[in-house]
């Protein structure tokens, strides 16, 4: 028997066509709607019959119909699915709909058929869109890494419900929610002389601090912030750390009988303090996302794609000028992309790699065009002609 649990995803992504990402025992799979995700499934197979729904009927008489079900598989596909989006939280906060499920029992052989009785059960909400275009490796590698950060579901969950306040224009708990992120990972004590002294000597956090206060943004006229410490050329890592842990308090506790008083009516005042932290924190939680990027998933997802014939071969023609040629010459790569769609990503994708061929095999060439052509169809595309001003250094 194969057993599916399906939930909803809320936001619109578009992305490249997905395929089925075999892991271990489980398989994942996103379903798309037009083009855009619509719902991330777990699925179970080969598994024990015995395990499907059961349900007893009343024989017309005094007994009560009677449907018995064993949802473990769910309990097992949220944590999953729970891991997955802690995962890639930093590139993209996906809203997953843990309230609604469906599940789904498929028979493997005649035997199975006959003993499911009730093949699914589903609940259904409703959607919002918000216009998005992603690649579908980026999602896929994730499935790969899920059984590695269990461990970030609980943490990281501060972080994802913050940016959900925030797009919803609740800032002052997402604010809270971000801090929360940050107490959360490093077990912060909560007065604030002691806080600041955890914070101040925590490199990781003051890196992701630095980071963020070098933005040039936040010293853009139209930017206000109640934080302290980043109008200076150089920021104060010092009063700015104290600055957070304070606003925190002060956004935490909102008595009458406090005269600076936060205005729940007013919460655009602090919508720039809670993108400046949001910021701090995507960056301490990027690593997680950046472990997909590692050999083993890398590779795993290749291999997968390749296995599932998800792959377009792309031929590419680059002319150069270099100190060993007198005239432009033409270089020739063959490229396989694991995906199955003519997009703007795998023109990107295929553009990345050509000038990084050139960069690390070509340094200082002189870059005249590149065009692409896809094969077997030859079908274009894309050309740039370049002309001979264009300098690799």
């Amino acid at each position: 028997m194969r057993v599916v649990v399906s939930y909803k995803i809320k936001n619109k992504i578009t992305i490249d066509t997905p395929f089925v990402v075999q892991h271990e025992t489980r398989a994942y799979h996103l379903a798309r709607d037009e083009g855009e995700i619509s719902e991330v499934s777990v699925i179970f197979t080969g598994q024990d019959v015995g395990n499907a729904p059961t349900f007893t009927s009343g024989d017309g008489g005094n007994k009560i119909p009677k449907i018995s079900v064993k949802d473990n598989y769910s309990l097992l596909a949220e944590r999953d699915i729970r891991s997955w989006q802690s995962i890639l939280a930093p590139y993209q906060c996906l809203d997953i709909d843990f309230s609604t499920k469906e599940t789904a029992y498929h028979a493997e052989t005649t035997e199975e058929q006959e003993a499911i009785k009730l093949k699914t059960f589903k609940i259904e909400t409703g959607e919002y869109k918000g216009p998005s275009s992603e690649d579908f490796s980026l999602y896929g590698r994730a499935f790969l890494a899920i059984p590695k950060h269990y461990d970030t579901i609980a943490k990281t969950a501060f972080y994802i419900e913050g940016v959900h306040h925030l797009k919803s224009g609740h800032c002052i708990d997402a604010y809270n929610l971000f801090y929360l992120y940050l107490e959360a990972n490093f077990n912060l004590p909560f007065k604030m002389a002691a806080a600041k002294k955890s914070l101040m000597g925590n490199p990781e956090f003051q890196r992701a601090l630095k980071q963020q206060a070098k933005d040039k943004t936040w010293h853009r006229s139209d930017v206000t912030l109640t934080l302290e410490g980043i109008s200076a050329p150089e920021y104060d890592a010092e009063k700015l750390t104290k600055s957070i842990i304070k606003l925190r308090g002060h956004l935490r506790h909102n008595t009458l009988s406090n005269p600076n008083r936060w205005d729940p009516h007013n919460q655009d005042k602090h919508r720039q303090d809670a993108v400046f932290l949001s910021g701090v924190c995507q960056s301490l939680a990027s690593p997680i996302f950046s472990t997909t990027f590692e050999p083993e998933y890398a590779d795993e997802f290749l291999r997968l794609a390749q296995e599932k014939k998800h792959m377009t071969k792309i031929n590419v023609t680059i002319t150069i000028k270099d100190l060993a040629s007198a005239l432009p010459h033409d270089i020739h790569l063959d490229m396989n992309i694991p995906t199955v769609d003519d997009t703007p990503n795998l023109a990107k994708t295929a553009m990345e790699n050509a000038l990084q061929y050139v960069n690390e095999n070509a340094p200082g060439a002189d870059l005249y065009a590149i065009r692409a052509n896809l094969s077997p169809r030859g079908v274009e595309l894309f050309r740039y002609d370049l002309g001979p001003s264009i300098g690799r250094k």
